[in-house]
């Protein structure tokens, strides 16, 4: 009895042992992962600079200081970016070059099956909605386009744009 008892004891001793050695790996680890963070100057990065935008270094995300405002606009982005590139591509009509703005409710709606919410956006017209993502959108007269030289499902392009706009906006807070 003795003898299991004092292999018990050593067996928990060894036991305990092994889980100090994992905690001490741990700690190490994380705090060479915020030494990593430290190094990384995030504010100061250049936006389009970036390849991966899931890791822009030290396993951070370029939409790590997203909030719901900044999903809300890379929604709005995107989607109005694409309507304009699935227009044209679907028209096919060298003379209808984008929607007017007249008929862009009735585009979104029958491409999105979805309204377009302006007073989600704050907005009364559908020209100050554009303005909210004028980087990625515009009016051209009437007729809705992108400057984005991108394909229509180019994430990355609009989730730079996104993050250039919460920096302005941040800016401006500030």
């Amino acid at each position: 009895d003795e003898a299991s008892a004092k292999k018990q004891e050593e067996k928990k001793e060894e036991e305990k042992k092994e889980e100090e050695e994992e905690e001490e790996v741990e700690e190490k680890e994380e705090a060479e992962e915020e030494d990593e963070e430290a190094k990384l100057d995030f504010d100061n990065l250049d936006v389009f600079g970036v390849d991966n935008v899931v890791d822009v270094g030290a396993q951070v995300p370029l939409f790590k200081a997203f909030r719901f405002e900044d999903w809300a606009m890379m929604s709005l982005r995107f989607e109005l970016h694409l309507l304009a590139h699935a227009f044209r591509k679907d028209v096919e009509d060298p003379d209808r070059q984008g929607i007017q703005t007249d008929h862009l409710p009735f585009y979104y709606n029958r491409y999105f099956k979805k309204n377009v919410n302006l007073k989600g956006y704050g907005v009364d017209k559908l020209v100050d909605l554009a303005l909210l993502v004028k980087d990625s959108i515009t009016f051209e007269g009437d007729i809705l386009s992108t400057p984005l030289d991108c394909e229509a499902d180019d994430f990355n392009t609009l989730l730079k744009q996104t993050e250039l706009a919460r920096r302005e906006r941040q800016r401006r807070l500030d």
